[in-house]
């Protein structure tokens, strides 16, 4: 074989392995009537949560991506496996080195089976939609499309950029569940259409994640932000209480049933009209309401 040939087929040899290499997949398996995301235990977590990723094609427009797709086991035959948008879309910041929750324009779609969903940094958090019906044989393949645009038709920035999501079943008719729902995790995706964000700024910002970056905040801002949330709303928090941690959660429960606390970023209130836990938003948003 002349020496060009064999470097053309070693080159698209070495192609197909890293092309292989890339392509990822959430790993799913019912344990217990429960939804369980890599059940192996083989993904990083962050903040508690799995860390998934992934690269936009910079040749599509709206920048698109199918990864990682989803590959799961153990479900009922014709359950529909659906999926829930647990944030808003955030945004790395290199100059500031933080996560952004707001001031930025672009927007992620998320498509399934169905219609798609539409997150940005304010709107489309807890939206669902259906991922797929589950196969006969109990399994489920399948891409979701998540495409990356603006409002303005402008080209998205180059960058990183992060929402959490969460996946649940239900049985055909889309309302009864069917299995207790999964974790959270996190799903980080690249662009570098541009060129001005490469691979080494990306795996920059996700340290920021494992450093608690998205979300570290000093325990004493949440104490004032619940002493805040007392002097402001006594008809939902009667008297003053003393934060303790439950589940994770920096909360404090009042004589009345209501509970609030503060739990990866978020904060959550529960009993009377908020229900059994209703996420009131991002804590860096309240935080900013109290001026703390």
């Amino acid at each position: 074989m002349r020496q060009p040939l064999l470097l053309a087929v070693l080159l698209g040899l070495f192609s197909l392995t890293v092309q292989a290499q890339v392509h990822s997949d959430i790993e799913l398996e019912v344990q217990t009537n429960r939804i369980v995301i890599d059940p192996e235990g083989e993904v990083e977590k962050v903040s508690g949560y799995a860390l998934f990723e992934s690269e936009f094609d910079n040749a599509l427009t709206p920048f698109t991506t199918r990864e990682p797709g989803l590959d799961g086991a153990g479900f009922n035959p014709g359950d529909l496996l659906q999926y829930r948008i647990e944030s808003g879309l955030r945004k790395w910041d290199a100059e500031t080195g933080a996560w952004l929750d707001g001031g930025f324009d672009e927007r992620l779609s998320i498509s399934g089976n169905e219609a798609s969903n539409t997150v940005s940094a304010n709107t489309g958090r807890f939206a669902e939609g259906i991922i797929d019906i589950i196969e006969a044989d109990g399994g489920v393949h399948r891409d979701l499309a998540f495409n990356l645009h603006r409002t303005d038709d402008g080209v998205p920035d180059d960058g990183a950029y992060l929402v959490l999501l969460s996946l649940f079943g239900t049985e055909a008719d889309g309302k009864t569940p069917a299995y207790a729902p999964s974790e959270r995790f996190w799903l980080a995706l690249h662009l570098n259409a541009q060129g001005t964000f490469p691979e080494n700024d990306f795996e920059t910002a996700l340290e920021s994640l494992s450093e608690g970056g998205a979300d570290s905040v000093d325990p004493a801002r949440i104490e004032a932000l619940l002493n805040w949330a007392e002097d402001n709303f006594p008809e939902l928090f009667s008297e003053a209480k003393t934060t303790q941690t439950v589940l994770g959660f920096q909360a404090r429960c009042y004589n009345n049933g209501v509970c609030i606390g503060v739990k990866d970023g978020f904060v959550y209130a529960s009993g009377s009209g908020f229900g059994s836990l209703w996420n009131a938003g991002t804590l860096k948003f309240w935080l900013s309401q109290a001026g703390l």
